[in-house]
């Protein structure tokens, strides 16, 4: 688990106006919220804000958030959603989640593949990674920045599933019996090519039925044409 710093400020006005004011001037507009407490209005600052995501690396961190001004300090939390610009992509909006440190909290972890599996470095098969993050239920100071699989042993047609995953002090609460990885041989991805095709059929019949139809108007257009 990663525990970072981030300082914030308190702030009184609100609205889309203000919000746009604070995004001027470099900063992020966000809320604080949780364990049956008012919310805190705050902003950071965009600069801090994109190191703390540097240092994140992807994973799931505690914040110790230092908002100057309140009453309380060094408050932890967890980043519960970053809203972003739909062209930019850029950060527009936090919301933190107000933690307690011996209290579970259920937060979302990823997933990481290590090792060449068996079916795919000797028996020509390939790779699906198909669940790329889990739901875990643990106390804040467990909280894994991602969990590691091995998919050394793997061969083809075998799988590696969410029961799978051990971790003391960790509760995997992501359905059991979800496939996390699987190695196939080339006649699945050889079904997988046909299938492929077979979809992309109807709509190219489409397109020729289209192009035909057209064909024929444009000869009838040419036809009543002549008779005028």
């Amino acid at each position: 688990m990663a525990l970072v710093e981030l300082t914030a400020q308190l702030r009184e006005a609100h609205g889309s106006g203000a919000a746009h004011r604070i995004r001027f001037a470099g900063g992020l507009p966000g809320v604080v919220y949780g364990q049956g407490t008012d919310s805190l209005a705050i902003s950071v600052q965009q600069s801090d804000f994109d190191g703390l995501l540097r240092r994140a690396a992807g994973g799931t961190v505690v914040v110790d958030l230092q908002i100057a001004g309140a009453r309380e300090k060094n408050l932890k939390v967890l980043i519960r959603e970053v809203q972003r610009d739909p062209v930019t992509s850029r950060p527009i909006h936090l919301d933190f989640l107000r933690i307690s440190m011996d209290k579970p909290v259920e937060v979302v972890v990823p997933i990481h593949l290590t090792g060449l599996a068996e079916g795919v470095k000797t028996q020509g098969g390939f790779m699906d990674h198909v669940l790329r993050e889990v739901e875990v239920q643990c106390l804040p100071d467990r909280i894994p920045q991602f969990l590691e699989v091995d998919v050394t042993p793997l061969a083809v047609g075998q799988s590696i599933h969410v029961r799978d995953l051990q971790q003391e002090g960790l509760q995997v609460t992501t359905s059991p019996d979800r496939v996390i990885v699987s190695v196939h041989g080339k006649a699945a991805e050889a079904a997988a090519e046909v299938a492929a095709t077979a979809e992309a059929a109807p709509a190219e019949g489409a397109e020729a039925a289209a192009e035909k139809t057209g064909d024929k108007a444009a000869d009838k257009k040419g036809k009543d044409k002549d008779k005028d």
